[in-house]
C-alpha cells in the first residue's frame, strides 16, 4: 500500500471540513500518541537498512539545517529590517522526551529486526500517516478565524512567503553542496517543519533513507526554533519562518514569550498556512 497524493489531499481537506462541521477535536494526548507511534515506525523503518543510513541522515540533516538558517536570516534581513523583538520574556529550548524515546526506540528496534520486515513496516507507515493527517485536520479546523486573519495577516503572509522561498533556495543549495538528487532535497525542505508528514511522504517516493532524512531534518528544525528565536529575536519574519508549520502549536509559546501576546496571531496563521500548503507543495515536487 502506497501513499496517494490525491488521497492525502482529500483526507486532509475532508478532515478540516468535518472538524468545522462537527466541532470535533482530537485530545492532545491522543494526538501526541499518534505522532509518537508514527515517529517510532519511521525510525524503525529507516534503521532496518543499517547504522550507515542513520549516520548519513544525521550528516545530511545537519548541513541542510545550517543552510536553511543562513538563508532564512539573510532573506529576513532584506525584507524585515525594521522589526525587533520585545525585550521582555524568555524561553528555553526543550527537547520532547517522548519524541526522543520514539526515535531512539525505533532505531534500536530496526537494527535488531533488520530488513526482513521492511515491506510490512512500509505498509504500517502509510496507514499511520493517513491517521496523522486526519488528526491534524480535525485539530486545526478552528485554529484560524476571519478576525485573526485580518489582524495578523500581513506579518503571517510575509513569513509564509519567506518560508517557501527559503525552503526552495535551501533545497537547491543542499543539492549542489551535498551532490544529492534535487527532487529529494526539495521534498525534504518543503516539509516545512511538518515532520510527521514529510518523513513518510518522502520515504514512499524516495525510499526510507531519504524519508528518515526528511523526518529528522524537520524534527531538528523544531528544536532549533526553541533555541534561536529567544536568542536572536530578529529579523521577526525570519524567526517566525524558522518555526515552519509548528508555529501554530509546538513552538507557539516561544513566540509569545519572546515577542508578547500579539505575536500569537501571525504565528498561528503562519503555521496554519504552511500546514495547509505542505501537502500541495510536496505533491507538486514529486510530480515534476
Amino acid at each position: 500500500m502506497e501513499l496517494s497524493s490525491a488521497g492525502i489531499l482529500l483526507a486532509f481537506v475532508a478532515s478540516i471540513a468535518l472538524g468545522r462541521l462537527l466541532k470535533v477535536k482530537i485530545p492532545e494526548a491522543a494526538f501526541k500518541l499518534v505522532v509518537a507511534t508514527l515517529v517510532f515506525t519511521i525510525s524503525l523503518w529507516a534503521s532496518t537498512h543499517g547504522a550507515a543510513v542513520l549516520l548519513q541522515s544525521l550528516a545530511t540533516s545537519a548541513v541542510m539545517l545550517a543552510l536553511l538558517t543562513a538563508v532564512t536570516l539573510l532573506l529576513g534581513m532584506m525584507i524585515d529590517r525594521g522589526s525587533s523583538g520585545n525585550p521582555g520574556g524568555k524561553a528555553r529550548g526543550r527537547a520532547d522526551p517522548v519524541l526522543l524515546l520514539s526515535i531512539a526506540g525505533g532505531w534500536v528496534a530496526g537494527l535488531l529486526v533488520g530488513e526482513r520486515l521492511s515491506s510490512l513496516i512500509s505498509s504500517a507507515v502509510t496507514l499511520e500517516v493517513y491517521a496523522v493527517i486526519i488528526a491534524t485536520g480535525l485539530t486545526t479546523a478552528d485554529a484560524v478565524t476571519v478576525d485573526a486573519v485580518r489582524k495578523g495577516g500581513a506579518v503571517a503572509m510575509k513569513a509564509t512567503g519567506l518560508s517557501i522561498v527559503s525552503a526552495l533556495a535551501t533545497g537547491f543549495l543542499a543539492s549542489l553542496t551535498l551532490a544529492v538528487p534535487l527532487e529529494a532535497s526539495l521534498a525534504t525542505m518543503l516539509g516545512l517543519g511538518w515532520y510527521s508528514f514529510a518523513g513518510p511522504f518522502v520515504a514512499q517516493v524516495y525510499g526510507p533513507a531519504w524519508g528518515f532524512t526528511a523526518f529528522l531534518t524537520n524534527v531538528l528544525r523544531e528544536q532549533l526554533t526553541f533555541i534561536l528565536v529567544p536568542t536572536l529575536r530578529k529579523p521577526r519574519a525570519s524567526m517566525i519562518s524558522l518555526g515552519g508549520a509548528t508555529t501554530m502549536d509546538n513552538t507557539l509559546p516561544v513566540y509569545v514569550y519572546t515577542y508578547g501576546e500579539e505575536a500569537s496571531i501571525p504565528s498561528i496563521i503562519h503555521g496554519f498556512l504552511l500546514t495547509l500548503l505542505t501537502p500541495f507543495l510536496e505533491s507538486l515536487v514529486v510530480s515534476l
